[in-house]
């Protein structure tokens, strides 16, 4: 079941720039609902130094494993793989401004997952077409987003 609390623990992307910091993928998990089969997701992201809650829709489609989020241009998101105790992988497909990137997610229910894991994110990314230097371990960032935007803020 993928309801509960994760974090993020490795982005990729075909296009760095959209991972890096205040690219609109550089987004923190906090936690995901399933509703009708749409994933809801509660993100902690950063824009001009400010800390600001996402909340996103991902739309369940016919196809299964598949989702469909309008955010920053439009998306196909597939479900990877998933020990859903553990971790999930998702692969996002961003249409945006007549260009296509790949987006890949590591979650994880800590932010401390297991060598083996976070080598299964990499080749998955590298089998889609993303170069190493584009996959990146962000489960130390993401505690410090924690830290640096509190939950008081969105009191």
């Amino acid at each position: 079941m993928l309801s509960g609390h994760w974090h993020t623990v490795g982005l990729a992307s075909s296009n760095r720039s959209l991972i890096e910091e205040e690219g609109p993928f550089r987004n923190f998990i906090q936690n995901f609902t399933v509703e009708h089969g749409n994933l809801n997701g509660i993100f902690l992201t950063r824009k001009n130094g400010q800390c600001i809650l996402l909340s996103l829709i991902a739309l369940r489609t016919e196809e299964a494993g598949c989702f469909k989020l309008n955010y920053y241009g439009t998306n196909e998101i597939y479900y990877e793989s998933s020990k859903s105790d553990e971790y999930v992988i998702f692969i996002l497909y961003n249409q945006h401004k007549g260009y296509i990137n790949i987006v890949a997610n590591l979650f994880g229910r800590t932010p401390n997952l297991s060598t083996e894991i976070k080598k299964k994110f990499e080749k998955v990314c590298i089998d889609r077409g993303i170069r190493k230097e584009n996959i990146l371990d962000v489960s130390e960032v993401g505690k410090s987003y924690l830290f640096l935007c509190s939950y008081l803020e969105f009191l």
